[in-house]
């Protein structure tokens, strides 16, 4: 549940969470009508294939049906690289009694409350060596045996938590993100836009700006305002409150993930428009903030030549003089 609340940026709310493990424990068996009638049914028919196919480990990631059984589904362990996956799917499909007891002794069948894993575990020999071995490495995961994975990046759940290492990292990332969506490098110097970039340009005028000294990471004013509060409740951060220059964008992991793929030369309007819009319009408040600034040097581009120009001021016997240098 934590990794799901995460991916959102906020909590499962309880009727979404109830309604998901209810459509776990049944396996979409109870769609319509009353969950009981189909259960008998299923008993009375002795379907042993369909106690497999809806079965815990098999229904919710094959038929799910509410929004938060479908994000637990995209994190399927069974199509993760993995040594434990590995390991599980190598040994499937060659002795179907022992990948039968494998699931038994995963899961469990003590001949009363769990008398469906047992029954389960009969048909595995009719199923085709892959089906079965996504069941069974899914049985493992959801009972600890093969962990969860890195799902959310370790640095950024620990920067949420305001862990100055991670949050450096964090900046890090959020730094080079901005520059390489909407802004140029000069060398070691980071340029942005001093106007809109909706606007066609033959040439674009870019200022200088030192992110490392316009980014922040904050905690959430709850978290401020109300310590103790917070801490009677147990509340737990899943945002941070990202500052670039005067704007303040809530930084949840979809964003991370943005910034993280735009560092590494993606383009950010092509992962997410809507966020990709909010940074964009940080991004040239800032530039357009340090261009109101005497002295600051100034990149100007002309992308369709590919050529780039550093303007910068120098003071030359009581005269101040423009110094222009093509970089580019």
């Amino acid at each position: 549940m934590e990794q799901v609340a995460l991916r959102r940026g906020r909590d499962v709310a309880p009727r979404q969470l109830w309604d998901g493990i209810a459509e776990l424990a049944l396996g979409d068996i109870g769609a319509e009508g009353d969950p009981c009638d189909a259960v008998a049914r299923i008993a009375a028919e002795e379907d042993v294939d369909e106690v497999w196919r809806r079965l815990l480990p098999n229904g919710a990631f094959t038929s799910s049906r509410s929004d938060f059984v479908k994000e637990l589904a995209e994190l399927d362990p069974s199509y993760q690289a993995s040594d434990a996956t590995h390991t599980v799917v190598a040994a499937v499909g060659i002795d179907p009694q022992a990948d039968a007891r494998m699931l038994i002794n995963v899961l469990g069948a003590d001949g009363g409350g769990r008398q469906a894993v047992a029954t389960a575990a009969r048909s595995l020999g009719s199923h085709t060596p892959a089906e079965a071995a996504r069941g069974l490495v899914r049985a493992h995961w959801l009972t600890g045996h093969i962990p969860l994975g890195s799902v959310v990046p370790a640095e950024f759940k620990a920067a949420v938590e305001q862990q100055e290492d991670a949050v450096d990292q964090v900046i890090d990332v959020v730094c080079e993100g901005l520059i390489s969506a909407f802004g140029h490098r000069a060398g070691q110097a980071s340029f942005l836009p001093t106007e809109s970039l909706t606007e066609s340009r033959k040439a674009r005028v870019l200022v200088q700006i030192d992110l490392a000294h316009e980014v922040d990471i904050r905690e959430q004013r709850v978290r401020v305002l109300n310590p103790v509060g917070c801490d009677v409740v147990g509340w737990r951060p899943l945002t941070a409150r990202l500052h670039i220059g005067k704007s303040v964008v809530e930084l949840d992991l979809p964003l991370y993930r943005l910034l993280l793929e735009a560092s590494k030369g993606a383009l950010a309007a092509t992962v997410d428009v809507e966020r990709f819009h909010s940074l964009r319009y940080a991004a040239e408040r800032l530039g357009r903030t340090g261009a109101g600034q005497d002295g600051r040097p100034l990149l100007v581009t002309d992308e369709a030549h590919a050529a780039a120009f550093l303007v910068t001021s120098q003071q030359r016997r009581g005269q101040q003089r423009l110094k222009i240098e093509k970089v580019a």
